[in-house]
């Protein structure tokens, strides 16, 4: 008998230590969301504005607003590389042909960290990334198109 009441005890701890687990993936997971929507909100806000259009604009003028801050010679490559990225998690397909371009051009040829960046985030709109990788895309997508 002592035997069966402490295999039940175990199993409880086991299920209260995997419940606090959960609870704390679940927390860090709503976190991550947060920074991200913060960030998406932020860097198109910026690349609206570069293009004078009011925000929230629509999504169209959004992607494009992100596009024309991604080829803007005039911003360091580590801002643009935020917009590439962003793009990637929008799936923005508009964006593949100037990417391809970028890709190409000489300034992100001789960075290797560019070139990383642009072939993951096409990868990304071809939906050659995997299903995992696509969970959060329609909070962001959907966060992206309320201007939130």
């Amino acid at each position: 008998m002592a035997s069966s009441a402490g295999r039940r005890r175990v199993a409880f701890l086991l299920s209260a230590v995997t419940l606090v687990v959960l609870i704390f993936l679940w927390a860090g997971a709503s976190v991550a969301r947060s920074v991200v929507a913060v960030e998406q909100r932020g860097l198109t806000q910026a690349a609206l504005e570069r293009q004078e259009i009011e925000p929230p604009g629509t999504p169209a003028e959004q992607i494009d607003a992100l596009i024309a801050y991604v080829l803007a010679e005039d911003l360091p490559l580590e801002e643009r590389s935020r917009a590439i990225w962003l793009l990637g998690r929008l799936r923005a397909e508009s964006a593949e042909g100037p990417l391809e371009s970028f890709l190409e051009s000489e300034e992100c040829a001789s960075e290797s960290v560019c070139q990383d960046e642009v072939r993951r985030t096409l990868r990304r709109i071809r939906r050659e990334d995997g299903a995992f990788s696509r969970l959060g895309d329609r909070i962001v997508g959907s966060r992206l198109a309320d201007g939130r």
